[in-house]
């Protein structure tokens, strides 16, 4: 019995033999591992800084500081003691037992010159690699390699090409104050953030089909060629505050869970959102944009900002679904505005407060094409006007909009209160017409409805006028001249139904008329004039029998007869129209 216990312990505890693992040390303890075989003196200084949980500043391999500084981007000259072979550097961060005895779970290198292509290609580093600093004149690969924690090259100076195609890291990937060629990101994925703050990337900067799990921050004071992030994933914010994109800023299908913020003074070549989601707002303030801004089929859950002092050379918008406003007040535009099919709650060509109204370079137009929003907010007439005077054209067929703000001149202007000169300036401006397309009515058909539901029927009514008479002179500009002719009839009689009551102005002139010319009859000669009147009032009247002492009047002039059966005709006709627009205007 004893024998069957001595031996279940022995299986148990493992064999006696087993030999045992290095163990980790801390900050005082000596490195249980020596430095791989081969290496430098400086290689072995920086194994037993690293080994125990410490920076490994090369500046001080020698000793003490070598006076050389730290700035990777100088062109000095750095002690030959700071080099560090790629070999060494791909040992102790993906080789057992060098990755199991560090007292902290990174390997931390400042200051170093790695003077061959360190390729950690494939390689699984179950660490935290800090390599900042330093200098890589034959660059470096991270090529579907796979990092436990956080991949640093901040303030580094990379020679070739950096390639992190298929990367695959749990942590942070900073790539700060760094300068950097040709950058291959291609379907990288980064769970935390991804920060190039600061750096100069001289070459291409792929990261299509790149996922970042946090931000990814290409700002303050950063320089960058191409930049192509078609159909990347970003969990948080994209940030390139402040930094300047000499190339094409390409990121097409682009995904944002926050938001998209091209603001502050920063200044792109060219952009392309095509097709982009951003969960949260799209911020262009301040910022420059030499070519195209392409953003057609954008969707941005929150306002889309393109106010503020930036500048566009053209922007397309065609398509673009915002959740919120679309800002354009104090900007400059060069040049065509395109918000073709675009929706948004809010088209703000005007800044409450700020009084700022959008400026309209020689060649600029606005298109609103079938556009959609709930609220047009502007300040007539600076919002439709080019900084010479002269107004902006604009394409408003198909423009839809449910509320008019900021119309006036003061942020209290009551829109129900629109007066003469407003609406006469409205009508001859662009806002209302379209360019090259002939006589179109659907603008004026929108302001009017707008208009009556605000209650400004006065305003809506001179809006109905200015539609028929546009239509009018297309009429005349186009050779229909019995169309127009027709139409002018129209216009004289009733004010195309608007004012029916003029046709009581003719009918009373018609009248006074007949009353002057029966005065000058026999019949009427010796009598009171009222008598004359009262004739000529019963004969224009239709279904009104004469008096008897009217009954037998006649004329021996025959243009005297012909003038009061042609008044008889009248009458009924204008008695006929009369009724006809009151009904119209009643329903």
């Amino acid at each position: 019995m004893r024998l069957v216990i001595l031996f279940v312990l022995l299986v148990s505890a493992g064999p006696i033999w087993a030999e045992e693992p290095a163990r980790m040390v801390d900050g005082s303890d000596t490195c249980p591992v020596a430095a791989p075989e081969g290496s430098s003196p400086s290689e072995e200084y920086a194994w037993e800084r690293i080994c125990r949980g410490q920076q490994a500043d090369m500046s001080f391999a020698t000793g003490g500081n070598d006076g050389a500084g730290c700035n990777a981007r100088s062109e000095d000259d750095w002690p030959e003691e700071r080099t560090l072979s790629a070999r060494f550097i791909k040992t102790i961060t993906t080789r057992a037992p060098y990755t199991e005895v560090t007292a902290q779970r990174r390997v931390m290198i400042r200051c170093a010159e790695v003077l061959e292509r360190l390729s950690l290609a494939s390689e699984r580093l179950p660490q935290t690699l800090w390599l900042r600093d330093s200098r890589l004149p034959a660059g470096a690969s991270f090529q579907d390699a796979q990092v436990a924690g956080d991949l640093s090259l901040d303030g580094n100076r990379v020679g070739s090409d950096l390639d992190l195609e298929d990367l695959d890291l749990s942590g942070d990937l900073f790539l700060r104050n760094g300068t950097f060629p040709r950058t291959n990101a291609l379907e990288a994925r980064v769970g935390g953030q991804l920060a190039a703050t600061g750096s100069r990337f001289t070459g291409k900067f792929n990261a299509d089909r790149l996922w970042v799990g946090d931000s990814l921050y290409l700002r303050i004071g950063a320089e960058f060629a191409d930049v192509d992030l078609l159909g990347a994933r970003i969990g948080g914010d994209l940030v390139a505050i402040g930094s300047r994109f000499t190339g094409k800023f390409n990121a097409g299908l682009l995904s944002v869970g926050g938001g998209l913020y091209l603001r502050g003074g920063a200044e792109f070549a060219e952009v392309n959102l095509l097709g982009a989601r951003v969960g949260g707002n799209l911020e262009a303030d301040g910022s420059r944009f030499v070519n195209l801004f392409n953003a057609s089929r954008l969707s941005v859950g929150g306002d889309l900002y393109l106010r503020d002092g930036a500048e566009f050379a053209e922007v397309r918008l065609i398509g673009a679904s915002v959740g919120r406003h679309i800002q354009l007040h104090g900007s400059n535009f060069a040049g065509r505005v395109d918000l073709t099919e675009t929706t948004s709650q809010a088209l703000m060509l005007w800044g409450p407060g700020q009084d700022d109204v959008p400026s309209w370079a020689p060649k600029a137009k606005l298109v609103l094409r079938n556009a959609q929003t709930d609220s047009l907010q502007f300040k007539m007439p600076d919002s439709w006007l080019r900084a010479d005077g002269t107004a902006v054209p604009v394409d408003p067929v198909g423009f839809r909009y449910d509320r008019l703000g900021g119309a006036g001149s003061g942020d209290g202007y009551d829109v129900a209160q629109i007066d003469r000169d407003f609406v006469d300036a409205i009508v001859s401006g662009p806002f209302v017409t379209a360019q090259g397309d002939g006589f179109v009515p659907q603008p004026y058909r929108q302001l009017e409805r707008v208009l009556r539901e605000t209650g400004a029927e006065r305003a809506a009514d001179r809006v109905a006028l200015a539609r028929h008479k546009e239509r009018m002179r297309w009429y005349r500009q186009d050779g229909q001249t019995l169309r127009w002719a027709g139409n002018w009839v129209h216009y004289a009689l009733t004010g195309f139904g608007i004012r029916p009551f003029w046709v009581l102005g003719w009918f009373a002139g018609l009248v006074l008329l007949g009353a002057w010319i029966a005065r000058r009859a026999a019949s009427f000669a010796e009598k009171h004039w009222t008598e004359a009147f009262w004739y000529s009032l019963e004969n224009a009247t239709p279904l009104m029998s004469p008096t008897s002492d009217h009954e037998g009047v006649a004329f021996r002039n025959p243009w005297r007869d012909s003038f009061f059966h042609f008044q008889k005709f009248a009458g009924f006709v204008l008695a006929t129209i009369l009724v006809g627009a009151l009904t119209l205007l009643g329903g």
